[in-house]
Formats: C-alpha cells, sequence, structure tokens
C-alpha cells in the first residue's frame, strides 16, 4: 500500500502545471489624439475588445513625472472597486500592486481610474534599494520609459489579464509633457527654472495638513462619494498659497473651498531653482476619497 502512494506521488510531481489564462486583447483603432483643455493635458485612443469599443486615457495637470490613467470598456466589468490590482507596462517588468477605483464612463461602460501612476516606478524602486534614490522629483515623464512601454496591462484575483496593446508611448509623453509645460506658461509661471529645479514645493507641516483636509472632506463631502481630485495650488517663494482649485471632480460644491482653506493655512517649502533661489511653482496632488 505504501508503494502504491509513493507511485502516485510520482505521477503527480510529473504532471504538469496548469497554463496560464491568456490575456484578453484590446486592440488599437485609430491613432492617439492629445487634448489640450483650460486645465489639463489629455491622450487618448480607441481599443476594440470582441467588436465593442474601449477608450484608453492619459491625464496631467500640470509637468509632473507621474500621470492620471483610466480605461472604460466591456472588458473592465469583471473589476471590482478597491480590490487590489497589479499593473505593468511590458513582460517581465516588476508589479505595480494599487487599489483602483471603478467608474463608469457613458457609452464606454464600466472602468478603471488610477489617480496617480509613475510610470517608470520599478526604476525608481531599485535606485531606493540599492542607497540612490533619485536626487529630485521629477518635473516630467520620463520619455525612454515611455519607448519601452509595449502594452498596459491590469490584473485583479485570478482572472485573465486585461490588456491594451499600446505599443511605445514615447511620443505620447513627448506630446503630454510639452502641452503641460505650455500650460504653465499660460498660468504665468516659469518653465525654464521648473525644468533644473532643485525642489519643487514642500508641505512643512503635512503630518497637521493632511489630518485638517481628512476632516475638511469628512465634513463636506457628499454621501456615498468616490473618486479621485486633483489639488494645484500655486506657492509663492515666500511659501505661502497664492491661489488653489480642485480640479476633475465630480464632488460636492462645498469640497472645494473647504480644502482650499486648509492648504491656505499650511506652510510650504517653496520650489528652488538650480541656483538655490526660491521660486512660484506649482504644488500638485492628486487625493483619493470614498465616504462609507
Amino acid at each position: 500500500m505504501r508503494r502504491a502512494c509513493l507511485a502516485l506521488a510520482a505521477v503527480a510531481l510529473a504532471a504538469p502545471a496548469l497554463a496560464e489564462k491568456p490575456p484578453v486583447v484590446l486592440a488599437p483603432q485609430g491613432d492617439w489624439e492629445i487634448l489640450i483643455e483650460d486645465e489639463s493635458c489629455i491622450a487618448a485612443r480607441l481599443f476594440e475588445g470582441d467588436g465593442e469599443p474601449h477608450l484608453f486615457k492619459l491625464e496631467q495637470f500640470g509637468p509632473s513625472g507621474a500621470v492620471s490613467m483610466s480605461a472604460f470598456g466591456p472588458a473592465f466589468r469583471p473589476f471590482i472597486n478597491l480590490q487590489p490590482t497589479e499593473l505593468r507596462f511590458r513582460e517581465g517588468q516588476r508589479l505595480h500592486k494599487s487599489n483602483p477605483f471603478t467608474a463608469v464612463l457613458p457609452g464606454f461602460d464600466k472602468g478603471i481610474v488610477y489617480g496617480s501612476v509613475t510610470p517608470n516606478w520599478d526604476e525608481l524602486a531599485e535606485l531606493a534599494a540599492a542607497g540612490t534614490p533619485a536626487t529630485k522629483q521629477p518635473v516630467e515623464l520620463d520619455v525612454e520609459t515611455g519607448r519601452k512601454i509595449a502594452f498596459v496591462g491590469f490584473q485583479q484575483g485570478g482572472r485573465p489579464e486585461v490588456r491594451i496593446a499600446t505599443g511605445s508611448m514615447e511620443g505620447v509623453f513627448q506630446s503630454l509633457n510639452g502641452c503641460t509645460y505650455a500650460l504653465l506658461e499660460k498660468w504665468g509661471l516659469d518653465t525654464v527654472r521648473l525644468r533644473s529645479a532643485l525642489r519643487s514645493p514642500a508641505l512643512i507641516n503635512s503630518k497637521k495638513t493632511w489630518g485638517e483636509l481628512r476632516k475638511a472632506y469628512r465634513s463636506n463631502a457628499q454621501q456615498g462619494e468616490r473618486g479621485v481630485i486633483v489639488l494645484r495650488a500655486t506657492i509663492s517663494e515666500n511659501g505661502t498659497m497664492e491661489s488653489c482649485a480642485l480640479i476633475d471632480t465630480a464632488t460636492s460644491g462645498n469640497l472645494a473651498p473647504a480644502i482650499c482653506e486648509v492648504i491656505g493655512k499650511a506652510q510650504f517649502a517653496p520650489a528652488i531653482d538650480a541656483s538655490g533661489q526660491p521660486f512660484r511653482a506649482l504644488y500638485i496632488r492628486t487625493l483619493k476619497f470614498q465616504t462609507s
């Protein structure tokens, strides 16, 4: 009897592993469109899966090394709100793990929304692990990272990966960088100093300020609201707030004044240019929120 058990075990060990489920691939339909809005720059493209349209969109609200990202269409119906999801831009890339929101876009069905993604997260993590983190905050999308992108893959749970076949996004990243610098000039800010800045504006009393922001949100948001809002403030060379706005949000009208009031009382270390001098610059943060 013992001999039979050993034989069965040997057969089990020799059996091939189950093949991974192939990805659901969304093929491109048409070219990229770069849209210059009053408050943001958008790169959008249509994709097709099982004969149905899907929309993939990147959006920036000022020069940054990160980008807001969303994708909508029937392939995303199985995705669950705020559940662990893995993101990658090419085979073998270290996975970016987060809990994105889901939403519905009329005309395109359900979708998945990331408030802020730094496309070269894996390279930055390797630098930090080696003890050589980036010396300053990126002020634009890394074009070389865009060149290496092969697709955008989303996987949640044991379901097949949904893979958007974007190919290289080098040109898209270049266009978004140029667009956001144009916005900066439109707002009367110095793009030359920003490109070589040693430091962007930074909160000094960040723990206290984020606590006050949470209180302001809980007091003013509508019941059941959820999503992503972008906080954009202009910080003077003295570290004080000159202007503030909440952008791209469907929240209640009471939320923007409440949050901007908190930021107006906060203390900032101003941006520092390449010569070590403070200058006016933008402070941009993406905030995720949900009320129960």
